[in-house]
């Protein structure tokens, strides 16, 4: 809830990943023509790793992904992995304008995936409040 708090009426994948995940890296690199493709639409790409990622290779990670970044403790982001019972990462969340997770799973589905939930939500209307 915290995390998306400030998103109201967007529509927000949330990314669970790490620096020393291949299958994550590599999907960050697959998803980079879709978040150029919603440039300016009201979609947020927010990116959840923990601190199994050292810290300096975050920062480097990070500023070459477009998107909002939280490094958390693993006391953290355990509650919310076990919430959606995550087998791992990567693993997504897509929550919809009106605040409601929408889909959650563990592993890249692909971009066409991920681009046909958005667009569905983006086509929903937008709530008054949440």
């Amino acid at each position: 809830v915290e995390l998306i708090k400030d998103f109201k009426g967007k529509v927000v994948l949330i990314d669970f990943w790490n620096t020393w995940c291949k299958p994550c890296r590599k999907a960050l690199k697959d998803m980079t023509p879709l978040k150029n493709a919603m440039d300016g639409k009201d979609v947020v790409f927010l990116y959840v790793a923990d601190d199994s990622s050292p810290l300096k290779e975050w920062e480097n990670t990070k500023s070459s992904i477009k998107g909002l970044h939280y490094r958390l403790t693993s006391a953290q982001s355990k509650p919310l992995m076990d919430k959606w019972s995550f087998a791992g990462i990567p693993s997504y969340v897509i929550v919809g304008k009106d605040g409601m997770v929408k889909d959650f799973h563990t592993g890249f589905q692909g971009v066409e995936y991920y681009r046909a939930k958005i667009e569905a939500e983006l086509k929903s209307p937008t709530p008054s409040s949440y």
